[in-house]
This record gives C-alpha cells, sequence and structure tokens, in this order.
C-alpha cells in the first residue's frame, strides 16, 4: 500500500507506506512533489512507515532516481514507525550527508511528527489524495 496526500496551500507532502511497493507508485507522486519543489523551493515531507512485505527491483531503481533527481529539493523529513530500529539508524544517518533535516518519530508521536514536518500547526481540512495503491 501507497497512500499519498498532499497540503496544496502548505509546504508538505504526506506518504504512507507498508506491503509491496511499486514502480508505479512513485510514477503516482512524481508530478506533484516536482509542483512542489517549483513553489516551495525544498519540500517538507511526513513518512509513515508500516511493516513492509517487499520492494521490487524497478520500485527500488526508481527510489534510486528520485533520490539522486531530488537530492537538494528536501527541507525536513519526518518519518514515523513502530519503533524500527533500521529507519531510526537511517534517519539518523541520512542527516549527516543530505542537506535535508530527517528525524525519525514513534508511531504516538504521529502528530508531532506532523507539525515538526511543516514546522507549524497543518491545516487538515485541506488535503488532497494524490495517489493511493
Amino acid at each position: 500500500m501507497f497512500n499519498a496526500v498532499d497540503y496544496p496551500d502548505q509546504n508538505l507532502l504526506s506518504f504512507t507506506i507498508a506491503g509491496h511497493l511499486t514502480k508505479e507508485d512513485y510514477a503516482g507522486v512524481v508530478p506533484t512533489l516536482d509542483a512542489k519543489v517549483k513553489r516551495w523551493g525544498k519540500v517538507n515531507v511526513y513518512l509513515e512507515v508500516g511493516e513492509m512485505d517487499a520492494v521490487t527491483l524497478p520500485a527500488l531503481w526508481e527510489e534510486i532516481k528520485q533520490d539522486a533527481q531530488h537530492f537538494n529539493d528536501f527541507n525536513r523529513a519526518a518519518i514515523v514507525s513502530n519503533g524500527n530500529l533500521l529507519l531510526k539508524a537511517a534517519a539518523a544517518v541520512t542527516s549527516t550527508f543530505t542537506p535535508a533535516e530527517v528525524k525519525h518519530f514513534t508511531a504516538d508521536q504521529k502528530a508531532e511528527a506532523l507539525r515538526w514536518a511543516l514546522g507549524a500547526d497543518p491545516t487538515h481540512e485541506e488535503t488532497a489524495s494524490i495517489y493511493q495503491s
């Protein structure tokens, strides 16, 4: 499952991923990401990661391509998981070699993570689902 939600009037994209991730999942959000970068310069991201079953090789390749293309386009990234040690370590390491601030939050800190990613309180009624699989 891959769910992407845009906050059209705010500098925030929200992603929830779990289960099986495909190349098509990335293709569904790239146009919105590109539009956000064009409007805001650097984008804030909220990423909630559930239990992952599999990531296909084409999906992994698409992730690498998008990371390279948008390396300097992220401002803040809040990563939320159920205390996954690998994700906590990845968030800490990523902060040291990317220009983005990356911070890990536990599942019970979702509201705090959303506020931190945005840098303010998000306006929930102004959201638009942009992709769901």
